[in-house]
């Protein structure tokens, strides 16, 4: 209670980068494994107007403990700004989330705020029976809005509570370098 604010203590930090760097604002991205997983997705939940897109990996939403972040004034009164989102998440971290989502299960209930909160079209998947297979091990679920990915989660088979080169290549590569966030506060997809 007597510790600094993370997010005022990372808006600073931005705006001190800013000054100091040209860097080009429209292309901010956020990313974070395990604990920064969970920095990630607050930052992401409370202030989305600051990223083009978001990256958890080896963390979900409801962890435990976590249930209860939604009531938190910092995301009800948040800035109702979409941002894409792409968990991932490994088979052999079954503590922290489920690599394959359900309705019922914690990474479906984590897909189903970021389909709240993004304001998607239509209803919410029913089922989660259908992914994309991606060398081999990587399962990927995709919902999309007005043609652009907005909600992404890959289950990998075989992966513990890790991270790895690919995993970065493909966040970059499929994901952060398609996005920027235009000066009027849009999310634009360019693939």
């Amino acid at each position: 209670e007597n510790g600094p604010n993370e997010i005022t203590y990372f808006q600073r930090l931005l705006e001190v980068v800013k000054e100091a760097y040209p860097i080009d604002t429209e292309r901010v991205y956020v990313t974070g494994h395990s604990n920064g997983s969970m920095m990630t997705s607050w930052l992401a939940l409370t202030k989305p107007e600051l990223f083009a897109a978001a990256a958890p990996c080896s963390g979900i939403l409801f962890m435990a403990g976590q249930e209860d972040c939604l009531g938190e004034p910092e995301i009800k009164n948040r800035k109702m700004t979409d941002i894409p989102v792409w968990m991932l998440g490994g088979e052999r971290e079954p503590w922290l989330l489920d690599a394959v989502p359900t309705p019922d299960n914690r990474t479906g209930q984590s897909i189903y705020t970021w389909w709240d909160m993004n304001r998607m079209p239509g209803g919410k998947p029913a089922d989660f029976d259908h992914s994309t297979v991606h060398a081999q091990r990587w399962h990927d679920w995709t919902w999309e809005k007005d043609g652009m990915p907005m909600i992404r989660f890959t289950g990998i088979d075989y992966f513990p509570h890790a991270t790895m080169p690919e995993m970065s290549f493909r966040i970059w590569e499929e994901f952060f370098s398609k996005f920027h966030r235009a000066e009027d506060g849009r999310v634009v997809f360019e693939p």
